[in-house]
């Protein structure tokens, strides 16, 4: 599970021509777009990005995937993780596993550099 750089990014709604000929307009709709890296970039509506904003706090959401990975929005920020594990669930507990991880690591850093200007 590694985090990654990513952005949701949001787009105004407009009016385009759709014919020239005949004058026609057609209203495009506000959206936002999840674009990161190698990852094909994927448009969601507004109400999809609602609903993926509520749940991501509490539970990963899988934004993009692409034969190799997998793209999730987890408590504000993205990770990506294999294509071979789909399990919501599952992703949760090895993110939450990695930052734990992570902060021991750091933890223990600390004890080292505050050992070291003792001694």
């Amino acid at each position: 599970m590694t985090a990654t750089s990513a952005a949701i990014d949001h787009s105004e709604g407009i009016w385009m021509r759709k014919w020239i000929i005949f004058g026609k307009r057609e209203w495009v709709a506000p959206r936002y777009t999840v674009r990161s890296g190698t990852f094909p970039d994927r448009e969601i509506t507004e109400d999809e990005y609602a609903e993926a904003f509520a749940i991501q706090v509490k539970t990963p959401v899988l934004l993009v995937a692409d034969y190799r990975r997998c793209l999730w929005w987890f408590r504000d920020r993205f990770y990506y993780h294999s294509n071979t594990e789909r399990n919501a669930e599952v992703i949760k507990g090895l993110i939450i596993e990695k930052l734990r991880r992570e902060e021991r690591r750091r933890q223990r850093a600390l004890d080292v550099a505050r050992q070291d200007e003792d001694g």
